[in-house]
């Protein structure tokens, strides 16, 4: 009972908003599957009973029957104002960039307008600093019309925040499951690779060797070690974690290859775990990772793990070494590290 079309035909067509089902063909005109709208002329809409639209009617059975929906379908900010209330501050901030992303692709802004309006509903603060990132005035945080109030029922329980709905604190005993990218080249130090592999996998981890090539990387103590991804099929993003192993070569290679360079600059604005040893640390002393301590530089020792950035320049040692990294990992995201991600090219 949607209808966008003069009624006066002898048999009326019906239009509406639902666009999905098994094997449907058709293809709908027009910018909007959704209403409210602006930008399709508010249609399709429900036809009113003028237009011939079905209308709902009360039949006394023991009482009146009615056809309405509840009044808690009438709260559409409650939960979204609870989601965001449960929020660590990463978190929040990690929201008011997907909103950049998302409604910054909105051409109209009319529409990016409406949406920071609702936004100004859910919290006041989210709502500005979205619109300080789409080009909306900060005075278009306001009530949006379709509500009087962001409260609930007065029946309905309230609840301020729930921790269950925040990742932050979330710490786990097991990398279970856990990615792990392992970048090389040629000349890589093939003993280290077997041996962090050995350890990360036997704990339960995945790993896989990434480099600029498909194939067999010769290592410096001269056995094949098999690549598994390529740069170009592959990215930081598909990973929990980046080990970057020793070998004089291997790191001279992954220094004049942009990919690799991106590959941890990424992991690194992501707040994942990265090891490195050896060689491997020099790689990424000659980064963008700004303020972070790293073995064997600037007499530093020859272990050090800061902020989820796990490096050792004595590649005999090993065992602190995985243990140290294994707990980085487990701990997935170093949220520390989130006021420099701006300063990081990636």
């Amino acid at each position: 009972n949607f209808h966008e079309i003069p009624i006066n035909r002898s048999v009326a067509e019906v239009s509406n908003n639902q666009r999905d089902g098994y094997h449907r063909q058709t293809i709908n005109k027009g910018r909007t599957s959704y209403f409210p709208n602006s930008l399709g002329g508010g249609c399709p809409m429900t036809a009113p009973q003028s237009a011939g639209g079905y209308v709902h009617y009360q039949e006394k059975v023991d009482g009146h029957k009615i056809r309405e929906r509840s009044d808690s379908f009438k709260d559409h900010y409650s939960q979204a104002t609870l989601f965001w209330n449960s929020m660590s501050a990463p978190e929040k901030q990690h929201i008011i960039d997907a909103f950049h992303f998302e409604l910054g692709k909105v051409d109209s802004k009319q529409v990016r307008e409406r949406m920071v309006g609702h936004l100004g509903v859910i919290n006041e603060h989210l709502a500005k600093e979205v619109a300080k990132g789409i080009g909306v005035s900060q005075s278009m945080v306001y009530m949006p019309p379709e509500t009087d109030s962001k409260a609930p029922p007065a029946n309905k329980r309230q609840v301020d925040r729930s921790d269950a709905l925040s990742i932050l604190d979330e710490r786990s005993d097991t990398i279970q499951s856990r990615r792990v990218a392992i970048l090389a080249a040629d000349g890589v130090d093939g003993s280290s690779i077997t041996q962090i592999r050995q350890a990360l996998e036997a704990a339960g981890a995945q790993t896989e060797i990434v480099s600029k090539y498909k194939g067999s990387l010769q290592s410096v103590n001269g056995d094949d070690v098999e690549v598994d991804k390529n740069y170009v099929t592959t990215g930081s993003i598909m990973y929990d974690a980046v080990f970057v192993p020793g070998g004089r070569e291997n790191v001279e290679a992954l220094r004049t290859q942009g990919e690799a360079i991106h590959f941890i600059n990424e992991a690194f604005k992501h707040c994942k775990a990265i090891g490195a040893v050896a060689e491997g640390v020099n790689l990424l002393a000659e980064g963008q990772l700004k303020a972070i301590r790293l073995a064997g530089v600037q007499g530093e020792n020859t272990s050090v793990s800061d902020q989820g950035i796990v490096t050792t320049s004595d590649s005999t040692q090993l065992d602190s070494f995985i243990d140290e990294f294994i707990r980085a990992i487990a701990q997935h995201r170093h949220w520390e590290r989130e006021s420099l991600k701006d300063t990081v090219p990636a």
